[in-house]
Order: structure tokens, then C-alpha cells, then sequence
């Protein structure tokens, strides 16, 4: 049986230098964290996917002599990537677990879960992270045990006899606001969400575009849910009805997921078991979707380019996420019958055009032009599958900014010399 400690005993609890799993999205241990914070004296090896957004804990506050390695970046991130206490690893969401396979972590796996239940299976909760591929060999599991926790009716779960140590809390369970859409969003939103069709299954984000685009499909019917996260959007059309997932494959109708990233709706409803939990080996495996027809992968990129290439990563020289999903959902729907991807962007920021000559040297691209099929802009759309290199940068200009158009037909000649 689990060993009950208190927030407080955590640092002496952790061999030094230990490498150290940190459940991440909405099931972050935060209260165990905040111990490790105040303490401020670890010298142990962090791994985590946090994300932007949903997990802002500064890492590298757990001590100067701690080391952190992570998949994204983010603003509370930010000071350690620059001093390298932090390193962020370029991975697809869907090589994260090839990678912790290849290495000796973790010693030690920090989780939330629920209380037990009759049969003594603890709920991992806001997501199943990559905590079942880790709990069976790691040397200590030191889990958050909050009372408050839903229940994830049809998720994974860990049995309470592998938890080692265990602190019990009793705390709400985090909700994410959602974003505001504002004029140029909900157009771009607007022109996106003709491409989607009834029984389409759907991808999505959390975020501006992704939620605006999602709010316009009320009327739709027979859609699926098929994403690495959830949020109230998404949760919106499995409860009223629109996403009945009836048009996916018989072994998986249910609306599916990796992570909880809502508020009050999504949760009731993976309690429900209206929506189902599972691991990233499933829900970012390309041969998974392409068995499901017409997956429609749903994203949002901060640049393109006249080539095509999508930059999701980096805003004005500035790391501010990563690779994440972004092609494994891209590459899942280009696999599905009838299926493609839609990446949407505002044409401008701050007086500036997001759709680029070339990408700035220095600056990574998340998607590469063979992968990518059609842009949304607040001035139309860019349809790119099948077309040639000098067809794709005319049609990319067509939906900039009018402002920019001539500017960047210009830089296009100059380019090709």
C-alpha cells in the first residue's frame, strides 16, 4: 500500500539526481510541484510535456542545480530555454514516448489522480499523458490524490497498489478560459468552416481559431471527434448533438482524446464516458486516423510561406511552443479517405504579413510544404494539394493581405531568380 506523505516531505523523498516525470496537461500535480518550488533545492532531472496554455510552472524555479527537458516551449518557460537550464526537444507528440523508450527515465513519476474506486483504480483524470507507459518501471510513483478530481469514466487508470507515496488534496480541478474571437478570427473562422461537411471527423486545438471555427458548426450532423485535446468547443458539439461520432468506425464511435482542456462541460462529460481518454500512442498515431474517412485535421500557424511551409513554433524570433500534434494530425488526414488538413491564420499581425516570402532564417518550420493542403485566410482560401511550386505562391497571394500582394509577388520573382 502507498506510504501517505505530506506536500512538505516531497524533496527529501526524491533520490538526488533522479530523473523525474512530470504528468502534464490538466492532470499537472500542481501541489506537489509547489512544494518542490518552495523548497528550491533540486538537483534532479525533470521530464515533461507541458503545454503552452495549460501548464504555466517555471521549471527551472525548482532550483538552480535542476535540469528540465520539455517538448514545448511557453512564457513560463522562457528563462529557463535561454539560460539552458531548460531543454526543449523538437519532437512530434507521437515520438515523445519512442524517445522516453530509448532512455533510463523515469526514477521517479509525479501524477494526479482521483481517489480510488471500488476496485482500487485511480482516475489519471484531465489525461492519460504517457503515465501508463511510464508506471510500470518506474522506482517511485508519488501521486496527488485529489478529491475533487472527476472520475474519467472510460479512460485509462492506475492501480492505487503501484502507487508508492501518496498526498491527499482536495482542490477544484483547473478550467481554461476560452479565448475571445474578434472580428478577423470569426471571418477566418467563417470561410474555414465551409470546407467541413457533415460525418467529417474532426481535429482541433485549443484556441482563438479553433474555437471560433468549431462554434460555427452547430448545424452540422454526424460528425466525429477524433483529437489530441478537448476543450469547451469541442465539448459543445458532442453535447448538442452535432458530433454523434456515428460516421467513424464501428470500434471507435465514441468522441476520443489524449487531454482534458476545458472547463465544466468537458469534464461531465468524460465522466459521462461521453468522451473517451486515451493515450498519445493512439490519438496522435497517423495509421489510426487514417482508418477513420474523412478526418479533417483542424490547425493554426502563425506564418507560411510562398513554398508552403508552416511556422506554428516561433513569433518574432521567439520560441513560444512546438512540433506538438501539428503533423501528425496533418500527415493522419492526408492518410484518410477524403480527408485533409485546414491550417487557418489571420493575414496580418501588428502591421505585418503572416504570409512570407520565406521564413525567416533561424526560424523553424513545423510543416513542410509536402505535408500541407490548404490555408485559410480572412481573405480566402488557398487549396494546395496537387499544385506546383510557382501555383502554390499565387494562390497563397491571392488571400494575404491586399496591401502585401504586390510586395510579395515581387519578392517571389526576385526568389527564383
Amino acid at each position: 500500500m502507498p506510504i501517505a506523505i505530506s506536500p512538505n516531505d516531497l524533496p527529501r523523498i526524491l533520490p538526488p539526481r533522479a530523473c523525474v516525470y512530470i504528468q502534464a496537461g490538466a492532470a499537472q500535480p500542481t501541489t506537489l510541484l509547489n512544494a518542490l518550488q518552495a523548497n528550491g533545492a533540486c538537483d534532479q532531472n525533470f521530464v515533461t510535456a507541458f503545454f503552452p496554455g495549460i501548464n504555466e510552472f517555471a521549471l527551472d524555479s525548482l532550483g538552480p542545480q535542476s535540469r528540465s527537458t520539455v517538448f514545448y516551449a511557453s512564457r513560463a518557460l522562457s528563462k529557463g530555454l535561454a539560460s539552458g537550464q531548460i531543454a526543449q526537444l523538437p519532437l512530434h507528440h507521437s515520438q515523445i514516448a519512442a524517445y522516453l523508450n530509448a532512455t533510463a527515465c523515469p526514477d521517479v513519476l509525479l501524477i494526479q489522480t482521483s481517489a480510488p474506486d471500488e476496485h482500487g483504480e485511480c482516475s489519471l483524470g484531465g489525461g492519460a499523458d504517457f503515465v501508463p507507459l511510464l508506471a510500470a518501471r518506474a522506482g517511485l510513483v508519488i501521486a496527488e490524490v485529489n478529491g475533487q478530481l472527476p472520475k474519467v469514466s472510460d479512460g485509462p487508470t492506475i492501480p492505487w497498489s503501484r502507487l508508492t507515496h501518496v498526498c491527499h488534496t482536495d482542490r477544484a480541478p483547473p478550467y481554461f478560459a476560452e479565448s475571445t474571437s474578434d472580428s478577423v478570427s470569426t471571418l477566418v473562422a467563417q470561410r474555414a468552416a465551409e470546407l467541413i461537411d457533415d460525418g467529417d471527423c474532426l481535429q482541433a486545438g485549443i484556441g482563438t481559431l479553433p474555437s471560433a471555427l468549431l462554434d460555427s458548426l452547430g448545424n452540422r450532423r454526424r460528425l466525429g471527434v477524433h483529437s489530441g485535446i478537448v476543450g469547451e468547443a469541442l465539448a459543445r458539439l458532442i453535447d448538442t448533438g452535432a458530433a454523434t461520432g456515428e460516421c467513424k468506425p464501428a470500434h471507435h464511435p465514441k468522441a476520443v482524446t489524449a487531454y482534458l482542456g476545458g472547463g465544466e462541460l468537458t469534464y461531465r462529460l468524460a465522466k459521462q464516458g461521453r468522451l473517451a481518454v486515451r493515450t498519445p500512442a493512439f490519438t496522435h498515431a497517423p495509421q489510426v486516423m487514417a482508418e477513420i474517412p474523412c478526418f479533417v485535421s483542424l490547425g493554426a500557424a502563425l506564418e507560411v510561406d510562398l513554398l508552403g511551409q508552416i511556422n506554428a513554433e516561433h513569433l518574432e524570433g521567439r520560441a513560444i511552443s512546438g512540433a506538438g500534434g501539428f503533423v501528425d494530425f496533418v500527415r493522419g488526414s492526408r492518410l484518410s479517405p477524403g480527408g485533409r488538413s485546414i491550417v487557418m491564420l489571420p493575414s496580418t499581425s501588428r502591421g505585418r504579413s503572416r504570409i512570407t516570402a520565406s521564413l525567416a532564417p533561424g526560424t523553424p518550420v513545423t510543416c513542410a510544404r509536402t505535408d500541407v493542403d490548404i490555408v485559410v485566410t480572412e481573405h480566402g482560401v488557398a487549396h494546395l494539394r496537387h499544385l506546383s511550386v510557382a501555383q502554390r505562391a499565387r494562390r497563397l497571394i491571392e488571400i494575404a493581405d491586399p496591401a502585401f500582394r504586390n510586395a510579395l509577388a515581387a519578392d517571389w520573382e526576385q526568389l527564383q531568380g
